[in-house]
């Protein structure tokens, strides 16, 4: 099991020759909360985004992750919805999350998934600095449902 927060930072490796390949900047996560791949760079005016799928990573280690060959760096296309912590079309990080009884436990600071299937198992919650600071942030594992929305996510 691994933070989100461990891995965005890490460079990327190419096994087969060596060569760094780049540095994660975000994960990519689909619909159903799980993560699809890693961002290296964001797409601009100029440029078109490059991410590695989750399946082309061989290790995610603590230093760095490690790909099998270079063909492993794949674009986005703008024309596929993504979602990231930091980026992509709904930011997770900082929105609320509410349960489906309508009690708010916190706002989402990070996740926690597991490395070989890239399902989210976890989130870690934040309810300000000081309520961090004096009471430490909250860990809600493993919900039945989630739903993202635009303004929150809501889960069971």
């Amino acid at each position: 099991m691994r933070k989100a927060r461990d891995v965005i930072g890490l460079s990327v490796f190419c096994k087969e020759t060596g060569k760094e390949l780049g540095t994660v900047h975000d994960l990519l996560v689909d619909e159903q909360f799980t993560v699809n791949g890693f961002l290296l760079d964001q797409a601009g005016w100029l440029k078109r985004g490059r991410y590695i799928p989750s399946e082309a990573v061989d290790v995610i280690g603590e230093d760095c992750l490690i790909v099998n060959d270079e063909s492993a760096i794949s674009f986005l296309d703008k024309q596929v919805p993504w979602n990231g912590l930091y980026t992509g079309r709904i930011k997770l990080k900082g929105k609320p999350v509410i349960t489906k009884d309508g009690q708010q436990l916190g706002q989402l600071e990070d996740v926690f998934f597991r490395e070989k299937t890239g399902t989210i198992i976890g989130y870690e919650l934040s309810d300000g600095l000081i309520a961090d600071l004096t009471n430490g942030r909250k860990t809600v594992y493993k919900p039945d449902q989630v739903t993202l929305g635009e303004d929150a996510l809501i889960i069971s």
